[in-house]
């Protein structure tokens, strides 16, 4: 509770009664109940009154602020979060990882000590858009979130090429990250590409974005792609 009781000589400014201070998003909001009755009201009864008000709007404050925490949790990264790791909300991170000698792009899930991490590997087996639905749904879960939150995360995944930047990014902090650990990433762009030239899409009707992808990761791996 944020609220704070005040006897005649306590507040250096006089003030005897209560007092309401609840921080939301960095700004501070306060309010102040009187114990000091007006002539036609008993002090008990006034005193009872302007106790039962500030713990009413203390409710109604934090009430606000938890609903404020919840916005910024599924909306803002945590400032901690590294460089082009960032989807757009905390708890959740893209990132590369080394494992046993094998590098692989995907989606981690899990925030702070509490929560075991839990990777969804783009493979194979399971593509960018999979694997990020599939991390999603794991978040919602572990954190409580609304399912039309998830939903409306789930359909807004990031852009493919986070994963091409956080490459670029460890390389020059000094990993080695090849160049093969996007195939995965890229495979579900290829195969729909490659789709719409199978069904005879005039070639300049293909996504610019798209085609710079293929161009890129042809000149990156000196092989053909589609």
């Amino acid at each position: 509770m944020s609220v704070t009781r005040y006897l005649p000589g306590e507040h250096p400014s006089g003030f005897s009664g209560w007092k309401v201070s609840v921080s939301i998003n960095g700004k501070q909001h306060q309010r102040f109940f009187s114990d000091q009755s007006p002539s036609t009201v008993k002090e008990h009864v006034w005193c009872e009154y302007q106790e039962l008000r500030a713990r009413i709007i203390d409710l109604q404050l934090m009430k606000r602020h938890a609903v404020q925490q919840y916005l910024n949790f599924i909306r803002y990264d945590d400032p901690r979060t590294k460089p082009a790791r960032r989807v757009g909300m905390k708890g959740l991170t893209a990132d590369i990882l080394n494992r046993g000698g094998r590098w692989s792009c995907g989606f981690r899930v899990g925030y702070g000590a509490e929560v075991p991490v839990k990777f969804f590997e783009v493979s194979t087996e399971l593509t960018f858009t999979e694997a990020w639905e599939q991390a999603v749904e794991h978040w919602g879960q572990i954190f409580g979130i609304r399912q039309r939150d998830c939903e409306e995360k789930s359909e807004n995944p990031p852009p493919v090429d986070i994963f091409k930047q956080l490459r670029r990014l460890m390389n020059d902090e000094g990993h080695d990250v090849p160049v093969s650990v996007l195939g995965p990433v890229y495979a579900e762009q290829r195969l729909q590409i490659a789709g719409k030239k199978g069904n005879n899409a005039p070639a300049k009707k293909v996504d610019v974005k798209e085609s710079d992808i293929l161009q890129w990761f042809q000149r990156e791996t000196g092989s053909r792609v589609a």
